[in-house]
């Protein structure tokens, strides 16, 4: 079959700072460290994802809010985007262009009340659907009803394949095309990013972090 669309959504109810003193705090809602929110802890490795399963992803657009209530100059909460995957295309005026590909759609809510984690492909003979965060397997569902799940293990130690490719690298093994392919990817996701984020931070080429007054 033919892949048609990509649909990703990202929820979360955990992380965020409460009364009660639970959730992520420290760096990652420091923006003159972390460069946003808890977006770009999380969105950043789902898109990585996205690339990796799907091809390139291009022509990327987004807006952003923070949690209603939140003061003015607190970082984004939730992040919606549009994009292209598996197209060719370059990076220009700020934003990813880019021809081919499939559309996509992705949501990434961290004041969400149900937790969330799926990316559901959608195909003309079935759809498959997975977490890209979590452990669970992905399933396959046909144009016909059947459902087939494909297990698997967890490594271990979760960055230990990319470290080992490293060391070895730094020991005169030959740079595989896979690391270098992957930074090429983490440079274009950089991109991305910036394109989902740009309109709520007004900019995302100067010091934006010290112009808090100036966020949406």
């Amino acid at each position: 079959g033919t892949i048609t669309s990509a649909h990703y959504t990202l929820a979360r109810s955990d992380c965020l700072p409460s009364q009660g003193g639970k959730g992520l705090k420290g760096w990652r809602q420091d923006v003159a460290m972390s460069g946003g929110g808890l977006f770009m802890e999380y969105g950043w490795r789902a898109l990585e994802l996205i690339e990796f399963l799907l091809g390139p992803v291009t022509r990327a657009n987004g807006d952003a809010s923070r949690r209603p209530g939140w003061p003015k100059g607190s970082v984004e909460t939730n992040v919606v985007m549009t994009f292209r995957a598996g197209g060719v295309g370059a990076k220009g005026n700020g934003v990813v262009y880019g021809e081919g590909g499939i559309p996509g759609v992705a949501s990434f809510n961290f004041s969400a009340s149900c937790p969330e984690d799926k990316l559901r492909v959608e195909g003309t003979m079935g759809k498959l659907e997975m977490s890209l965060l979590g452990n669970e397997p992905p399933v396959l569902t046909t144009a016909q009803g059947m459902r087939v799940s494909y297990p698997f293990a967890s490594p271990k130690i979760l960055h230990g394949p990319m470290i080992q490719r490293v060391v070895d690298f730094l020991h005169g093994c030959p740079m595989p095309d896979e690391l270098v392919n992957s930074a090429e990817a983490a440079v274009r996701t950089a991109g991305i990013v910036d394109a989902a984020l740009r309109n709520f931070y007004r900019a995302r080429d100067d010091h934006f972090w010290k112009r808090k007054h100036t966020w949406l």
